[in-house]
């Protein structure tokens, strides 16, 4: 017999303008020109966009300056449920521990074509889930999971799309656990997500800006009590994404990351044990995936960060055979500032010879701590013609 545990809390607060023939003009915050004043290197294609917004009707407008958050607590204090408490018997319930939390603010998802949409996002996004079952116990798959997105577009085509995480606006998620005695597995996964613009086959001109004070982060922390026995495997994951375009055909962009990212995975043992440990984080700003470009202008100059520890009881680092240190998908850092990849999907004919013109300004501090081989890379482009 199996019994769960769990707390699931999502959060929605899109807040969209829409009109049959929008707006006659478009208000103070849906016009661009305070925001994107700053990309002094493109003026010229910064005051075309707000031009265009000011003699054509805005479809789209919203703005979210407050907080979402959600904090869940699962404890017991020192009185488990009988049926949790560690025993022999075979057929004694395993109780699952699962946690997830959603946040949304500033969501657009049309199946149609979307003229213009204005997104700003200047809030607060956070998730704390805290696990604490003040005794040894045995358990089943143990799971807490994050997730906040704000300022996020899709449609079959986008004319015109500006999407700024304003000043102070901050996206966290904070996964923490203290656990003793039998579990099967452990797992502890985050992802925040800002200015996202997904088109099935074109975006005109896209506008993303990430205030210097802007902030995502995630804090992945297990704490295993002593005499603990972990079946499967630990795993901590955490991924940031900051300004991403995804479309069949991008013509003109102009985009600037000055924010922070940060992924922090940590593992306590309290003992000698040495169960199976995966870590990973990856933190991504300013990215493009499309077929084919035209103008796109990139400018970076915040702050990447991963840190993947395993801590003994004293807080020495630990190291053993047990703890994976793979690149891939495990305990390898990543990193990425300003890449696009030019090609077409899978199966389908090569892009055509359109004349590219790029540039990208990567002023930025990368850092990976972790016992594997951290992979982190700045003004890339990858073209498949």
């Amino acid at each position: 017999m199996r019994r769960t545990f769990m707390l699931s809390i999502a959060l929605l607060f899109p807040s969209v303008s829409l009109g049959a023939d929008g707006p006659s003009s478009p208000s103070e915050m849906c016009n661009p020109s305070p925001q994107v004043q700053s990309f002094t290197s493109i003026e010229a294609t910064v005051r075309a966009a707000a031009e265009r917004l000011q003699t054509t009707s805005v479809d789209i407008c919203q703005d979210y300056g407050s907080e979402q958050a959600i904090v869940q607590t699962i404890g017991f204090g020192g009185d488990l449920p009988v049926a949790a408490q560690a025993r022999t018997d075979t057929e004694t319930p395993v109780f699952d521990i699962v946690q997830t939390g959603s946040n949304t603010a500033n969501l657009v998802d049309y199946e149609t074509a979307i003229g213009s949409v204005v997104q700003h996002y200047h809030g607060l996004q956070r998730i704390d889930n805290l696990i604490d079952p003040g005794a040894p116990g045995r358990w089943g798959a143990v799971s807490q999971e994050g997730i906040n997105s704000a300022n996020t577009a899709s449609g079959d085509t986008i004319n015109l799309a500006i999407q700024i995480m304003g000043e102070g606006a901050t996206q966290s998620i904070g996964n923490i656990a203290a656990i003793g005695g039998a579990a099967e597995s452990i797992r502890q996964t985050g992802t925040n997500i800002a200015n996202m613009a997904e088109a099935v086959h074109a975006i005109g001109v896209g506008i993303q800006d990430i205030d210097s004070s802007s902030q995502q982060t995630i804090v992945n922390e297990l704490a295993l009590g002593a005499g603990s026995a972990i079946d499967g495997e630990i795993s901590q994951t955490g991924t940031n994404i900051g300004n991403m375009l995804l479309a069949e055909r991008v013509d003109e962009v102009i985009r600037r990351f000055n924010g922070a990212q940060a992924v922090s995975n940590t593992v306590i043992l309290n003992d000698g044990y040495r169960p199976h440990i995966v870590q990973s984080g990856n933190n991504i700003a300013n990215f493009i995936a499309a077929d084919s470009v035209g103008t796109i202008s990139q400018i970076s100059s915040g702050t990447q960060s991963v840190v993947n520890s395993v801590l003994g009881a004293r807080g020495e680092k630990v190291t053993h055979a047990n703890f994976d240190q793979s690149i891939s998908d495990d305990m390898g850092a990543s990193n990425v500032i300003n890449l696009m990849i030019v090609a077409p999907p899978a199966g389908a004919s090569k892009s055509g010879d359109q004349d590219m013109v790029i540039t990208q300004d990567a002023s930025f501090n990368q850092t990976s701590q972790g016992s594997g081989s951290p992979s982190q890379s700045g003004n890339v482009l990858v073209v498949n013609r």
